[in-house]
């Protein structure tokens, strides 16, 4: 991290820390930092919480169509989350990737029923050895009503949008393969959540089933 802050420094980039400071203005895209919330000024995260805890989790939001990318949080990290989050709506979104890769120690049945989304999307690679996605958790999001796409399967995906309706495409799919998906009927309309929460730096936890 040292050396990639001096590199981004020699480069004259422009440094945020996530959560703490105010993020980019992306409009008519909204970009919302939901976690961590951490109290402590000088320690943007949670010391006393696991890196995949500490995830950085992002929503970002366009029209009726949302998308909620949780990082590597586990049971407890979701549990915080959805405690600090407060209303309803800031965790509901059409599109989430599914916390940790779809492991059995995230995706709580209160996290899935709270995000509700209509596209799970699992991160995964097909030579992994870990099972991810848990059946069990792919189980939960299936009924949740959530449709799954895997990139080990499908490869990368590509969602699209202008606000009402949704277009997903994968990678691995022939030209012309793409799919048409009803679009944010479950997703809030875009809004400015409260202040957002402090500043997160996420780490490169070790996966664990």
């Amino acid at each position: 991290l040292a050396a990639l802050t001096a590199l981004a420094g020699r480069r004259g980039a422009s440094l945020r820390l996530a959560c703490r400071e105010p993020l980019p203005e992306l409009a008519p895209v909204q970009l919302d930092c939901l976690w961590p919330r951490g109290d402590d000024p000088e320690g943007p995260w949670d010391p006393l919480a696991t890196t995949n805890d500490n995830s950085l989790v992002l929503r970002l939001s366009l029209g009726e169509v949302s998308f909620l990318l949780p990082g590597d949080l586990e049971a407890a990290g979701e549990a915080a989350l959805l405690a600090a989050a407060g209303a309803k709506g800031r965790l509901r979104a059409t599109v989430v990737k599914a916390p940790h890769h779809g492991s059995s120690t995230s995706s709580t049945p209160a996290f899935v029923a709270r995000v509700a989304p209509e596209h799970v999307v699992y991160s995964v690679g097909p030579e992994s050895g870990f099972g991810f996605p848990r059946p069990a958790v792919a189980e939960r999001w299936a009924a949740a009503g959530a449709r799954a796409h895997r990139t080990d399967r499908e490869g990368a995906l590509t969602f699209r949008t202008e606000g009402r309706s949704l277009t997903v495409s994968h990678f691995r799919r022939s030209a012309g393969g793409r799919s048409e998906a009803g679009g944010g009927s479950r997703a809030p309309p875009a809004g400015r959540a409260p202040s957002p929460p402090r500043s997160s730096v996420p780490g490169a936890p070790a996966d664990r089933g």
